[in-house]
């Protein structure tokens, strides 16, 4: 194996391939502002049981295209801050816009809904779980 090649492309789902401002709009920011830890977590499971409202932002895709093409990785690894209860939908939708094979691999963030251990996370939140996550999977790549 050329130690120059990488062995992984690490690419972000929201905002990145897919435009999902009307699933988005679904979750209560409200009650999360005010701790209303079960008014938000419904709001959460609306969200998460489909993404059919969700698009494909081209000139995403055109670059994950573009990287896969020039590279070859071994593995795409899509890292997401949507929780565990969204990985069917996610699933599905990559499937139905003909993003995923073999190579691909989803890693989400772990989600607990039970009120009594619910833990309000936001953007700043996800970001760093990302990049966290990244790091991490470099780590363990190289």
């Amino acid at each position: 194996m050329n130690k120059n090649k990488p062995i992984g492309i690490i690419f972000d789902i929201d905002g990145c391939i897919s435009e999902s401002s009307k699933r988005f709009s679904k979750l209560d920011i409200t009650a999360a502002l005010s701790g209303d830890k079960a008014k938000y977590i419904e709001s959460i499971r609306e969200y998460d049981k489909d993404c059919f409202e969700d698009s494909i932002i081209e000139p995403g895709l055109d670059l994950l295209i573009a990287l896969t093409n020039f590279y070859n990785p071994e593995k795409i690894f899509f890292i997401t801050a949507r929780g565990g209860g969204n990985r069917g939908p996610a699933l599905q939708w990559l499937k139905d816009e003909n993003i995923w094979d073999d190579k691909c691999e989803l890693i989400m963030r772990e989600e607990d809904l039970d009120v009594n251990n619910f833990q309000i996370t936001f953007q700043e939140d996800h970001a760093i779980y990302k990049q966290e996550t990244a790091r991490e999977l470099g780590r363990t790549l190289i």
